[in-house]
């Protein structure tokens, strides 16, 4: 029988019966989908690279599977499979879970064709670190990929933590440690420094996850926010060409309301690129926002 190979882990596949078996990783296969995985992978690595491929999965799957798994040696790990087949899906989901752009995970998952077998893996990996804006997207990949008594099962796994994490995620007068002011040019490095800041237990505000976005909600956003800034403890500015500017609603309104109402709290700036040349409402703004600056 030709050697496939399995799509979570990396090591060979065994018949049994109709199906063809990981003793690795448990993972099972119709027959057709094994064939069509070989086909691809015939059809884009020569054996050398199919032999190192495997390997790597098999690291990846054995950082992943740890009974704490270190984020570093997992995106390592994913990394060195993602350049030799940049479109594993696995690989991808391990490397992207950890929201460097908010949005890319969820492309992901809204785009993904996977066996119930990676599906499963998929979920396994996701929903202890489930976030608030991954639930709508995880929901639709659970519809897709299973169904009958897994796909409850998944389901309601799924809402009881989406329940958890959302528990006060509307509401702005929750008290928060940190008011993020920023501009959403900025998002990437705003979701890496808040993700940092709470896993070091500091919680945050930021209106991307923390306001709703729906129909009616922005008649609201104004009230909200200034209602969040005071619930806060500090305010965290981060400082960019796209923030210093009047155009940007950090500058326009945050810190105008925290220079006025709230001259108190306490404040940093946090540079995301350094200074060049800003228009004078913008530098007679921070100077009072950030006096000692």
């Amino acid at each position: 029988m030709e050697a496939y190979i399995c799509s979570c882990c990396g090591m060979n596949l065994k018949a049994d019966g109709d199906l063809l078996r990981c003793d690795y990783c448990g993972a099972t296969y119709e027959k057709d989908d094994g064939e069509k995985a070989a086909a691809k992978l015939r059809g884009v690595l020569d054996e050398a690279k199919l032999e190192l491929l495997a390997n790597r999965k098999r690291v990846l799957w054995s950082a992943a599977h740890e009974r704490y798994p270190s984020r570093d040696k997992v995106v390592d790990a994913a990394k060195d499979v993602l350049s030799i087949d940049d479109s594993d899906l696995l690989a991808l989901i391990y490397l992207h879970s950890h929201d460097r752009d908010p949005m890319k995970l969820n492309q992901i998952l809204a785009s993904a064709e996977a066996t119930e077998s990676q599906a499963a893996e998929v979920c396994r990996w996701l929903l202890p670190s489930l976030s608030p804006r991954m639930v709508g997207p995880l929901h639709d990949f659970v519809d897709r990929h299973f169904s009958n008594q897994r796909r409850i099962e998944l389901t309601t796994q799924l809402e009881t933590e989406a329940a958890r994490v959302s528990e006060g995620i509307y509401e702005p007068s929750l008290p928060r440690e940190a008011f993020l002011c920023y501009s959403s040019a900025d998002m990437p490095k705003v979701v890496r420094t808040m993700d940092s800041l709470e896993r070091n237990g500091f919680s945050c505000f930021a209106a991307f996850r923390n306001l709703r976005h729906g129909k009616g909600a922005q008649e609201d956003y104004l009230s909200s926010i200034k209602t969040a800034m005071r619930a806060c403890d500090a305010l965290v500015f981060f400082s960019s060409s796209n923030s210093r500017s009047m155009d940007c609603d950090a500058m326009r309104v945050e810190l105008p309301y925290l220079i006025q109402e709230l001259p108190e709290k306490p404040r940093i700036e946090y540079l995301l690129e350094d200074y060049g040349d800003v228009p004078y409402m913008v530098r007679k703004t921070l100077k009072k926002a950030f006096p000692s600056q």
